[in-house]
């Protein structure tokens, strides 16, 4: 029996087995159609293109996995490990040197040599060398040693001399290696990974403090961290012309791959090779449900429960509430809303939560931990991308004063920046330090879609441009900072807390709204009650049986309420937790011994709320709703185990659940108060006193 893959597994640099290898990438893995097309077996894609923390060491291992598991006569590339890897020890550069490593045209002709050289090398048992063939020192005593030679191997020791490569290429030993190259016919595969690592000693982080540091290079330039990795792709895309029984994969950073089309006017058909890695919000749902499911059973709050969050930090933590908005979230969006969207993010912060006892997992523990999870995403993300694009002070973040900013507050802070940069003996940089966080997807703002809704938008890591084509800040009313650098400012700035923003969640893809607060509701009615309240022991019984039922629902929604027993209202941000919680209370009255059915009306509209005292205990209530008016007048037309809804509330859910819903065109649902007109508009009256809605109805199954 296979044992379960290890949960949480945030770097894939140390998982060499095979088995426990593809058990633990079933968490990141087949999630998308990309990944499952660079995993098939006659895929024609060989770069693996994505930031830091999205699966690329996963995909590649993965990947030379199932092809040795589907052919046996491949030779796969290196031989001691899965993918040929390396640390941060490139040499150390004379300015001499630096103008040579700046050249995108170097990295191609030096990947190319080393690529051949680890091919042809370890191909030599099925087709061997005439150590005649070659006439360079450097050829000799790479291609004739006894020791294998990785396609790093082959390229540290080729860079290590510019005079001994000229040699190479001028004794014509490069022309007589492609030559072996191409005679190779045993199906060959090269895996290459962490090459942003090994340059990663020449990115200039224009950071005084780091100038004594022992292990970074006195003479350095960010481009060579760049073109050392595209140089690679050159050289495949060339070789794949030479050779095609050889097979090279490698993986590459997103940051220098937006550089390709600068580079070389050929960035098109090395384009057809490449597969780059993102993740939807359901996709990475599902790599977190996925490694819940990899949990021990001692590890779970609510092993039993049906859904994995459930069991993970049990069923009444599934709905998070904010404590400052007082709105309530689905968990995984409050996961996904601290992170950057990546599954490292998703690994860390589920690694963090796996870390708090299973029976103590309150909301106050997890919003804690999921904070500080978030702080610790965004130090590792600066310094990922230190030089690479400009990463403002931490100065800065112990002046903003809200998550909510107006431009003017901006440019305010920005003054009293430099201020204090100057004031630290430091040099302030030309940029808007607003405009390095925005770049970096840690200032958001608010745009209008074309369904004319605002909608809050954080960029994200895989848009981060070359510097030749930086993103300026655009002009907008409002300024979002991440939820992820909340613990962060928190650190620096007490206020920052007090002054949060109480009308808006904050998060990439939420709405936004401004004015007049409009919210989903619905109105359920049980049909046919009566026939409960005829026996009145059943009827005591049901009464206490919803009342239950009701108090578990109600926390998936903002506000609930239980009206005469049989009458509820529920109201919230969101249209998806209307229907979640609608859904829920039908299937709990069909499991009573006398099965019930409950028919809603739901719609969208403006409500106002204000606080009651009762029992000494403060209490929201809708003061002026008008949109429960609506949801209410659209009830009695739904049929029993049904959601009846307008047009807007059906806009406003999830694409995930609005195929659930069917347009209404057929006059069975007619009656009393409504009228289906030709062009599918129904109008709903109450009386000739009041205006009537006039909507595109659309209706769903709660079972």
């Amino acid at each position: 029996m296979a044992s379960l893959p290890d949960a949480w597994v945030e770097d894939a640099r140390n998982l060499d087995n095979a088995e426990q290898l593809l058990h633990s990438a079933h968490g990141i893995l087949l999630e998308t159609p990309a990944i499952g097309d660079f995993l098939r077996n006659e895929t024609n894609k060989r770069i693996v293109v994505a930031p830091k923390g999205y699966g690329k060491t996963f995909l590649l291992k993965s990947k030379r996995i199932l092809l040795q598991r589907n052919s046996e006569n491949l030779l796969c590339l290196p031989d001691n490990q899965l993918v040929d890897a390396t640390i941060s020890d490139s040499p150390s550069l004379s300015q001499a040197d630096v103008q040579r490593f700046i050249d995108y045209a170097f990295w191609c002709q030096i990947w190319s040599a080393a690529l051949m050289v680890s091919v042809v090398k370890s191909s030599a048992k099925f087709h061997p060398l005439d150590p005649a063939d070659f006439r360079s020192p450097v050829m000799r005593q790479l291609l004739l040693s006894s020791y294998p030679v990785s396609p790093f191997d082959a390229l540290k020791r080729l860079i290590n001399s510019d005079r001994e490569f000229q040699q190479a290429r001028r004794s014509h030993d490069l022309t007589t290696l492609m030559s072996y190259y191409r005679q190779i016919r045993r199906p060959v595969a090269v895996f290459v990974d962490t090459i942003d690592e090994y340059f990663e000693g020449y990115v200039d982080s224009a950071d005084p403090s780091e100038a004594d540091a022992s292990y970074l290079h006195s003479n350095k330039d960010s481009r060579i961290w760049i073109v050392g990795q595209l140089g690679i792709c050159r050289a495949i895309r060339e070789l794949l012309g030479v050779n095609p029984h050889v097979k090279i994969f490698v993986s590459i950073r997103k940051e220098a791959f937006n550089s390709l089309d600068y580079y070389d006017r050929n960035a098109v058909n090395i384009s057809s090779l490449v597969v780059q890695l993102h993740y939807s919000s359901e996709e990475l749902s599902r790599i977190f449900d996925r490694n819940i499911e990899a949990m021990q059973r001692d590890d779970l709050t609510q092993p039993r429960e049906a859904t994995p969050i459930a069991r993970f930090i049990g069923a009444s933590n599934a709905m998070i509430v904010n404590p400052i908005t007082k709105k309530s979230e689905f968990f995984y969006d409050f996961v996904l809303r601290h992170s950057l969207y990546r599954p490292r993010d998703l690994m860390l912060i589920g690694g963090k939560i796996a870390q708090i006892p299973a029976g103590v997992r309150t909301q106050e523990r997890l919003r804690v931990v999921v904070d500080q999870a978030a702080g610790e995403i965004v130090r590792y993300y600066l310094a990922e991308m230190r030089g690479l694009t400009e990463i403002p002070d931490r100065s800065l973040f112990g002046l903003i004063p809200s998550n909510v900013l107006e431009r003017s507050v901006l440019k305010r802070i920005a003054e009293t920046y430099a201020v204090r940069l100057k004031e630290k003996g430091l040099e302030a940089p030309n940029a808007h330090p607003f405009c390095a966080l925005y770049r970096l997807g840690l200032l958001g703002v608010v745009r209008r879609n074309r369904e004319q809704r605002d909608i809050q938008i954080f960029r994200r890591p895989h848009d981060i441009e070359h510097d030749g084509s930086k993103a300026p800040l655009p002009a907008e009313r409002h300024y979002l900072i991440h939820p992820a650098l909340d613990d962060i400012i928190a650190q620096a700035s007490s206020d920052y807390i007090r002054a949060f923003h109480t009308r808006n969640v904050i998060g990439h893809g939420n709405r936004w709204r401004e004015g007049k607060i409009f919210k989903c509701a619905a109105k359920g009615d049980l049909n046919r009650y009566s026939r409960v309240l005829s026996d009145p022991v059943v009827g005591e019984h049901f009464s206490r049986y919803l009342g239950s039922e009701f108090e578990k629902c109600k926390k998936e929604v903002e506000y609930a309420a239980l009206e005469s027993g049989d009458s509820v209202v529920l109201v919230d941000d969101s249209a998806d937790r209307v229907l979640s919680a609608a859904r829920s209370l039908q299937r709990a009255v069909r499991r009573f011994q006398m099965p019930q059915d409950f028919r809603f009306g739901a719609a969208v509209g403006a409500i106002a709320f204000s606080t009651t005292h009762t029992d000494g205990q403060s209490v929201r209530v809708p003061s002026a709703g008008i949109v429960i008016r609506a949801a209410a007048r659209i009830e009695p037309h739904a049929e029993p185990g049904t959601m009846l809804c307008t047009e807007e509330f059906l806009s406003e859910l999830d694409e995930r659940s609005r195929p659930l819903f069917t347009p209404v065109t057929q006059a069975p649902l007619q009656g009393a108060g409504l009228l289906l007109g030709d062009d599918g508009v129904a109008v709903i009256r109450k009386n000739d006193h009041e205006e009537p809605v006039e909507t595109r109805l659309f209706q769903a199954p709660l079972g």
